[in-house]
Order: C-alpha cells, then structure tokens, then sequence
C-alpha cells in the first residue's frame, strides 16, 4: 500500500537510506537535511513538478529533463519563467552569478546552494510525462551526474514517469516523492530509477497495469529491498536488479506472464536466495544470476520452456543448491560449490534431449559421483562436461 501523509494525502516516496518526508509518514528514519530549503507542498489532484537542484558556486551547473504536454519552468533563479513545447528538452545552466543571486538563505553545509524548479502544464494542458533522463546540450560537455535532492510528482495523468537513466544520472537525488493518485494507465516502468545509487529503499507502487520492468532498479546499488509489488501482468524482467549489489532479497513476485529474466540479477553480490518464481512462460534466462556471489540455493525453477541459460550461474561460486526441473538446453554450473547428492538432484530434474551438454565442472562433489549417478543424466541423452 502506498504511504498517507497527513491529511489523507496518499505519498508515494522514494527514498535513500530511511527516507521519512516533510508531512508524509516516514518510510524509515532518514532525516531531511536541515539546511534544505522547504519544497512547496502538493495535493491530490495538483498537477505540478518541484524539486531541489544544487548550484555550486562556478558556471558548469547544468540541468535538462523533458515534459508532455507543453508545459512551463520556473528555474527558481528570479528569472522569467520559461514556457517549453510538448516533448521538448527544457535545459539550462546556473552560473556563479545565480549561486550568489540564490542567496545565503539557500546555502547548504555540504557546500552548495539551492535552486527551487517549478515544472507545471501550460494553460490546457497535462502533464502526460515526466523524465529526468536528459543531459543539456551544450557542445564539448562531457558526462556528468545531475544535481538533483529531492523531487516531489504530483499528476494523475501522467503515464511515464523516468527518475533516472544512464544520461541523467540521477546519483545525487536523495527522495522522489508521487503525491496523489498514480495513473491507472501506467503500463512501463522501465528504467524507472536507473542508476539512482542513494536509493535504499521503495514504496508499494500500484503497479497492477505494469508490463515492463526491464532495468527498472539497473543500478541502484544501495538498494537492499523491494515490495511486493502487483507483478501479475508484467511480461518482462530482463535487468531489472542488474548490479544491485546490496539487494539481499526478493519478494515471491507474481511470475505467471514473465517471458524473459535475461540479467534479472546480474551483478547481485549480496542476495542469498530467491523465491520459487513461476517460471512457466520463461524463455530466457541468460545470465539471470550471473556475478551473484552470495548466492546459496535457487528452488526447483520449471525451466522446459527457457531457450537460453547462457551463463545463467556464472561465478555463482557459493551456490550449493539449484534443483531447476525440464531443462533441454545446454548449460552450465561450473565452479559452483555444488555437492554429491545436489548435482543428483539436477540430473534427476533434466528434461530429455538429443545431444546437449551439462558443464558440472569446478563443482567439488564431482568426484563422489558414481557412474549410476551419472547415467541418470546421460540415459537422458545429455554429455556431461566435467
């Protein structure tokens, strides 16, 4: 369920570590910097955009995002505000004049000061989109990570929503708040807060329309855990923890429609198991757990449909269980730490074949296997690399 504020305002908050919010019910015991300046408080039913932007005290502090409709910026520097057409980039860039202008009211310990932006719908318009995945498009600007604290959303018919991405780089965004109703139209939330490397921890989404999460959390490597978001209708998964390095676990995600869990968890050096996902419709697992050190055991995953588990356990080198059942595709487990009777229990679970192949190699419990043990496989039409 998503948060409620005070009021009955219903907050949906995205936070670092231990996020609470000025009037919402704090989500954990994160504490909001005292020397931020106040965001103007939203409502169910406003349609606006407001957040906090570091200016630092040189003329490089650039910012860029983009809307639809057409809407208007307020930059907060005590310029005239900026009317930007429908799907337009919106970009500008605050030099050591406005740092100063800004005030010493706005300054922050951490040695910054403040700018309050302001995004709202020209006159007949809506906000249908929001996406800070945008970088300013000045010539022979290199990659830079944008200045971004605290964000508040607020618009119900808004159906695309992008806190972060590759080009934005979001690393310094400390809370991303949604106040009011989320658009039941909202189907995608890919890359939804890609590479957004403060975020801890996320609240319920109504995500019951979503069909895509492809790289949705691709990133985040604070990230130590999610809800159990509504993932009934989603049919694609493929990076969605990808380098989600802190994540120790999972929900038991409703599965049924998911066709591809490519990279699902690649890079996820702290998570230890997974719940039994149903796996039915899956054809692609590649790399799904690649990288996942940590990782001990997987549950006995229908895999009779998967097309592709290239690399599904590489440099998975703690994991000592994985009984998946009806694979007919060549894979591998090398240098897991699988034992005698765990490797029996994979056999037993292959499904029939004409010529493919297990790699066990690397596995310590090869050397107990008996050639009965090994027929189980073999008699299945599989050659075991070992």
């Amino acid at each position: 369920m998503p948060t409620i504020g005070r009021g009955g305002v219903v907050v949906h908050e995205i936070s670092a570590p231990g996020m609470g919010s000025g009037g919402a019910a704090p989500a954990e015991d994160w504490t909001r910097p005292s020397d931020w300046i106040t965001l103007p408080a939203l409502v169910d039913g406003d349609e606006k955009v407001v957040g906090i932007y570091a200016v630092y005290n040189h003329d490089s502090n650039f910012v860029a995002f983009r809307c639809s409709g057409a809407y208007t910026v307020d930059w907060g520097d005590g310029g005239a505000p900026e009317d930007v057409a429908a799907n337009t980039t919106a970009e500008h860039c605050y030099d050591s004049d406005d740092y100063t202008a800004l005030g010493a009211g706005t300054e922050c310990i951490r040695g910054y000061r403040q700018a309050l932006i302001t995004i709202t719908p020209q006159v007949g318009q809506n906000l249908t989109a929001v996406s800070f995945n945008y970088r300013h498009s000045q010539t022979g600007l290199n990659a830079y990570r944008s200045q971004w604290l605290d964000i508040t959303v607020a618009g119900a018919n808004i159906t695309s929503l992008a806190v972060g991405g590759t080009v934005g780089n979001l690393a310094m965004l400390e809370r991303c708040r949604w106040v009011g109703s989320i658009n039941a139209g909202l189907t995608n939330m890919a890359s939804m807060f890609f590479s957004c490397y403060s975020l801890q921890s996320v609240p319920a989404f109504d995500t019951g329309n979503v069909k895509n999460m492809v790289t949705m959390f691709s990133g985040c490597r604070s990230l130590q855990s999610v809800p159990a978001f509504d993932t009934g209708n989603v049919t694609n998964m493929d990076m969605m923890f990808f380098s989600c390095c802190s994540l120790q676990s999972v929900p038991a995600f409703d599965t049924g429609k998911v066709e591809s869990m490519a990279n699902m968890f690649d890079s996820c050096y702290s998570l230890q198991s997974v719940p039994a996902f149903d796996t039915g419709n899956v054809k692609n697992m590649a790399m799904m757990f690649s990288g996942c050190y940590s990782l001990q055991s997987v549950p006995a995953f229908d895999t009779g449909n998967v097309t592709n588990m290239d690399r599904m356990f590489s440099s998975c080198y703690s994991l000592g269980a994985a009984p998946i059942q009806g694979t007919v595709i060549d894979h591998s487990f090398a240098s897991c730490k699988l034992s005698r009777d765990e490797l029996v229990a994979i056999f037993q679970g292959l499904g029939t074949v004409t010529g493919k192949t297990i790699t066990i190699t690397g596995n310590w419990g090869i050397a107990a296997l008996s050639a009965a043990d090994r027929a189980i496989a073999t008699g299945k039409g599989w050659t075991i690399a070992e």
